[in-house]
C-alpha cells in the first residue's frame, strides 16, 4: 500500500523530488515489528484489560457461570420462584451488563433449562425487572439493562468475542459499545 502511495505521489513529482522507497534489506528501512501490528496491539490491551489513553477499556465478552436448578415456566409466573428469579436477573447483570432485553430473557431460561419463552413467562421476567428496580435505556427502540455500579454516559467498554459460549450475535451487542468500538478505530 505504501508503494501504490509513493507511486501516487511521484506522478505528480518533478523527478529530483521524488520520493525512493526504502528496500527491506535497507539500513534506512522502516522497521515495522510484529508487534506493533494492530492486531497484535488488540490483542495486547484485550489480554491485559488495558485502558487506552481514550478511555476505553477492552474485554473479552463472558456470561456468567449459572448455577439455578431446573424449573418449569409455571413456577415461575406462579411467583413460587421470586427469590431465584431476582438472583438469577442479579447474575446476569453483574456479568453482562449491559445487555439487550431478548438476550437477558434468553440468559433467564438458559438458567433454569427452560426452552421457550411465553408471554406470560416474558411478562413475569419484566415484572421482576421493574420491581427490582433495574437501571435500563432505550436504543434504537431496544431496552438495555445495566447492574447498579455502572452509569450509562460514563460507560467506554468494549467486550470482544470469545469462545464457545462466550459469544453474541451481532444484533445483541448494545449500540452504546458499538459506538465505543468505532470511535477507538477511528481515533487509532
Amino acid at each position: 500500500e505504501i508503494d501504490r502511495i509513493l507511486d501516487v505521489l511521484n506522478a505528480h513529482q518533478p523527478p529530483e523530488d521524488r520520493i525512493i522507497p526504502p528496500s527491506s534489506d535497507s539500513e534506512d528501512a522502516v522497521d515495522h515489528p510484529a508487534e506493533d501490528t494492530e492486531a497484535t496491539v488488540a490483542e495486547n490491551d484485550l489480554s491485559q484489560g488495558k485502558t487506552q489513553a481514550s478511555g476505553y477499556v477492552i474485554t473479552n465478552y463472558c456470561t456468567p457461570e449459572m448455577t439455578m436448578d431446573r424449573l418449569e415456566a409455571e413456577q415461575i409466573t406462579g411467583g413460587m420462584a421470586d427469590g431465584r428469579l431476582r438472583a438469577c436477573i442479579r447474575e446476569i447483570l453483574a456479568v453482562e451488563s449491559p445487555i439487550k432485553e431478548n438476550l437477558l430473557m434468553n440468559r433467564v431460561l438458559q438458567c433454569f433449562s427452560i426452552a421457550h419463552t411465553g408471554p406470560r413467562l416474558q411478562s413475569k421476567i419484566s415484572q421482576t425487572l421493574r420491581a427490582m428496580q433495574v437501571h435500563y435505556t432505550v436504543e434504537d427502540g431496544q431496552i438495555v439493562y445495566w447492574d447498579d455500579t455502572t452509569k450509562p454516559e460514563d460507560y467506554r467498554g468494549i467486550r470482544v468475542r470469545g469462545e464457545g459460549t462466550y459469544q453474541r450475535e451481532p444484533q445483541d451487542i448494545p449500540m452504546c459499545e458499538a459506538i465505543n468500538a468505532v470511535c477507538r478505530v477511528l481515533e487509532e
